[in-house]
């Protein structure tokens, strides 16, 4: 996962895509041509091949690796741009299927299926590269194309599979050259693109966990945000009903924060609740403590099987850690501490906001009674 995150294809520009795809067919273009060279050289290897037409592969060859060339040099020169280059892309892919497509017609699509399915598997992962209106618009082209050269062979228009004299078949069974030469390139051309779609798919993966990530956390903090700790408290809520489990929920305000903002400014104030945080999670319990910043200076923590005697007993390291700490700013130094509410699941809560608002409000007695301390119910 290391070396796919750094990789990042998904964020990479059109151009620099662009490139990499020519560069590939830039190979592919000259293996094939130094293919039809040899065969060309040696009739006696491959003699299920056609070699009138194969001189028509061989003068039309150049002009493809040619062009595959001149790509690469101008995706090479705008790689570096992060604008989008839409032509670049029209152009690239197209000129990717319209090629394979005549190899698939040369070929027989029924003869060498793998052509077909490397090409309609080359069409979904550009699909997954790029935007959905050239991919989209090159993969209509792509079949647009095979179906017109089907439809002409169907009629006697023009021949099935040109490059093949007879069938690269003996006694029913395909010969063991051919399958060395074009079945087994075909093969590993599609193991290429399922691995390529497998790596895209993997990426695409790690994007939505790292977007469902962001959406349920605080930017500043890092701790659950508003939404997803009420999701998280409800479903704990629930769980406690239907086990008679307790359940116990705190609701947590930093004393004098709006003092600290106007003294020493928002970003010592962003490192106080920094802090904060960090505090009530080095305090918290693994799998049973789950904190949340409900917006401000304002934290909630709902804890899981867990009495009354329990939360006090995690408040109180809450609110000595917080105590014992002392903030710098310069020469100067001050210290924050913590009012804390706290409620614990009965048969008078119907639901996750009746213990909140339980919760809110011995909040708020804790902060009329002096703030830096707990209201539980027996102080309530």
């Amino acid at each position: 996962m290391g070396i796919i995150n750094k990789l990042e294809i998904l964020e990479w520009t059109d151009a620099r895509k662009c490139l990499v795809i020519s560069l590939i067919a830039v190979v592919f273009s000259f293996f094939y041509l130094l293919f039809i060279f040899f065969l060309s050289l040696v009739p006696e290897i491959l003699p299920q091949v056609n070699r009138s037409f194969l001189k028509i592969g061989a003068s039309i060859l150049p002009f493809v690796l040619i062009s595959w060339i001149l790509i690469t040099f101008w995706a090479a020169s705008v790689v570096k741009k992060e604008i989008e280059q839409p032509l670049l892309v029209y152009i690239t892919l197209l000129w990717y299927g319209i090629p394979n497509v005549l190899l698939v017609y040369a070929l027989g699509p029924v003869t060498n299926p793998f052509v077909g399915t490397a090409l309609l598997g080359t069409a979904i992962v550009s699909i997954m590269l790029f935007n959905i209106k050239p991919a989209l618009l090159t993969f209509s082209a792509v079949m647009i194309a095979v179906i017109v050269l089907t439809v002409l062979e169907r009629m006697n228009v023009i021949p099935y599979a040109p490059l093949l004299n007879i069938a690269p078949t003996v006694d029913g069974r395909p010969t063991d050259l051919w399958v060395a030469s074009f079945g087994s390139i075909s093969l590993l051309i599609i193991l290429a693109i399922v691995a390529a779609f497998l790596y895209i798919t993997i990426q695409l993966r790690a994007r939505e966990q790292e977007l469902e990530l962001l959406s349920n956390t605080d930017a500043l903090t890092g701790l659950n945000n508003r939404r997803y700790f009420i999701d998280i408290a409800s479903q704990e809520f629930l769980r406690a009903q239907r086990s008679g489990k307790p359940i116990s929920l705190m609701m947590c305000d930093a004393d004098h924060f709006k003092k600290v903002n106007d003294t020493w400014g928002h970003q010592v104030g962003d490192e106080v609740l920094k802090f904060i945080s960090n505090t009530l999670m080095e305090n918290s319990r693994r799998g049973i403590d789950f904190i949340g910043r409900l917006g401000g200076e304002e934290f909630a923590i709902v804890s899981a099987d867990t009495d009354e005697k329990e939360a006090i007993l995690l408040a109180e390291r809450m609110l000595t850690a917080m105590r014992e700490h002392t903030f710098t700013v310069g020469e100067e130094s001050f210290q924050v501490t913590l009012s804390m509410g706290l409620a614990v699941l009965n048969d008078n809560h119907e639901k996750i906001e009746d213990l909140i608002a339980l919760a809110d409000k011995r909040l708020y007695l804790a902060k009329n009674k002096g703030r830096d301390c707990l209201i539980g119910s027996d102080q309530a």
